[in-house]
């Protein structure tokens, strides 16, 4: 059972806790605490707003299956959790949006897809350990360097999420979403079971994406097109002398300085598309398929899936250009070769 003196402090509003919290950990109270910390053990503070509070150094842990820890529904938001710790602790529909959660201690504890988790800011001392954080809204977060190993992330949303430096050891992911702002650099996945870590189900955003156009580095457009640019250059003056001496034209025939204009134009879209590509697009997409990822190099999915969406608006900016350019150069090649095969049809 928890502290009553601490219980009632609690819900007697902020001030009267803040007071509490000061005498307690000055040594005014020390029966209060517990292992450093003020004990709230097995206590019920399910629905209270908390919002704002300075909960720090304060354990929420379930201590008596008959008594549990719950906090199903409570209101934490921007709350200062700092050292804190919850094992075993309910968190059905619980609003943590905005809190501070460096260094606490998050131990099979269970969320649902009613808890709100968005814009939490942990560090390399925050623990979420074997927990169920199912559907969890964790938008936002600052989960940099935090201890995230064994827990299962089904269906919750990732979007703009930092998991820098993050250790993901043991980790499912089914059906979790990310978009181009969520962030796996130097994550750690020691220990991890890629081909089972359901990662494969993870939802992106929909659109072009670089994982989706890696054919345009397959198709090498980057040398194709200087190579096209150099032969237009170098066509051109000899196609506008024969529009003014027919007779030295015939190793021209169906080529007019409009369509070697066209060429040109066409061949300078696939150019920029090609650079954007080369430029752009990250070193791990260019070099392997998802596939080759996973099962050859034995490398995580979340982080190809992250990377693939990074600066997608390149992505989709290169994939117009070279299907532009790729549409040009049909059009103007069919006009060159229907000039050849039928000049008195122009």
């Amino acid at each position: 059972m928890p502290c009553s003196e601490a219980y009632e402090a609690l819900k007697a509003g902020k001030s009267e806790w803040n007071d509490f919290r000061m005498k307690a950990f000055k040594g005014g109270n020390g029966a209060a605490l517990t292992d450093g910390r003020i004990d709230l053990r097995s206590a019920d503070l399910s629905y209270m707003d908390l919002s704002h509070y300075d909960l720090s150094r304060v354990d929420f842990s379930t201590v008596d299956e008959g008594f549990p820890a719950v906090l199903s529904g409570a209101k934490l938001s921007n709350a200062y959790l700092f050292g804190s710790r919850f094992s075993r602790t309910r968190f059905t529909g619980a609003d943590l949006s905005g809190a501070n959660v460096t260094g606490a201690e998050f131990d099979s504890v269970t969320f649902d897809e009613n808890s709100n988790l968005r814009s939490i800011k942990g560090n390399e001392d925050t623990a979420f350990r074997g927990c169920s954080l199912s559907g969890v809204d964790f938008s936002g977060a600052d989960l940099k360097g935090c201890d995230l190993r064994g827990s299962a992330l089904r269906d919750a949303d990732l979007s703009g999420a930092s998991f820098v430096k993050a250790r993901l050891g043991g980790t499912t992911w089914q059906g979790a979403r990310i978009d181009e702002a969520t962030n796996f650099d130097l994550a750690h996945f020691s220990d991890h079971p890629v081909s089972l870590d359901q990662s494969d189900t993870m939802v992106v955003p929909a659109g072009v994406n670089w994982q989706k156009i890696r054919w345009v580095g397959s198709l090498r457009l980057l040398p194709f097109s200087i190579l096209g640019l150099i032969a237009c250059f170098i066509l051109m003056p000899a196609v506008r002398l024969a529009q003014v001496e027919p007779l030295s034209a015939l190793a021209f025939t169906g080529f007019t300085p409009a369509l070697v204009h066209a060429l040109m134009i066409g061949f300078a879209f696939l150019f920029v598309g090609a650079v954007l590509y080369s430029t752009k697009c990250p070193e791990e997409v260019q070099e392997f398929s998802a596939a080759q990822w996973v099962h050859l190099a034995k490398n995580p999915r979340p982080i190809y899936l992250a990377k693939s969406l990074q600066m997608r608006s390149y992505a989709l900016a290169s994939f117009v250009l070279v299907l532009t350019g790729g549409v040009i150069l049909a059009f103007a090649f069919k006009i060159i070769v229907l000039g050849m095969v039928c000049p008195v049809c122009f």
